[in-house]
């Protein structure tokens, strides 16, 4: 949705992260009123303000987990991540457990690990995963032309697990 000021993404009926351009969240949240139910997945920075103009904020709780600090996570120092520790010592006990580069030869592997992950799932039932599973697979079928990265994890020769991103910066 674009306000004169700023573009916003909705996932349905919510924002989904914060808008960009230089409108204040309250006001974009105003001028999209009859469109929108509310915002998820947004900055600490961006709830505070909405909360200073008066809106309800609820935490998140279950997609808390997925933010880290890079140093943090190469790290896995302190009591905080002992159970991370501890979930990896069991993995790599239990498992033959290997490490490689996405490459063109491998996104078919990967792409077949998000349709298991999916059907375990029951993607088709929560339009959230519904649409998360298009967009993974999307980004499969145009790996090499979007110039993205990634990772794959095979657990005794099977891939399990998959990371993709992209370079934002030289």
């Amino acid at each position: 949705a674009r306000t004169d000021d700023a573009l916003a993404f909705l996932a349905g009926r919510v924002i989904l992260g914060p808008p960009l351009g230089e409108g204040h969240p309250l006001e974009i949240a105003r001028a999209l009123v009859d469109d929108i139910d509310g915002f998820t997945r947004i900055p600490k920075r961006t709830a505070d303000a909405l909360r200073e103009k008066g809106l309800i904020v609820s935490p998140d709780p279950d997609n808390a987990d997925y933010v880290y600090r890079v140093a943090d996570l190469a790290r896995l120092a302190g009591r905080k991540y002992a159970k991370k520790r501890n979930l990896i010592k069991n993995c790599l006990d239990a498992n033959r457990c290997e490490y490689e580069s996405i490459t063109p030869g491998l996104v078919a592997e990967c792409v077949d690990l998000q349709q298991r992950w999916c059907r375990a799932r029951d993607c088709g039932r929560d339009p959230g995963l519904c649409k998360e599973n298009a967009a993974v697979l999307e980004a499969f079928a145009h790996y090499e032309d979007l110039r993205l990265l990634g990772g794959a994890v095979r657990l005794n020769g099977r891939n399990e697990a998959f990371v993709l991103g992209e370079e934002l910066h030289p």
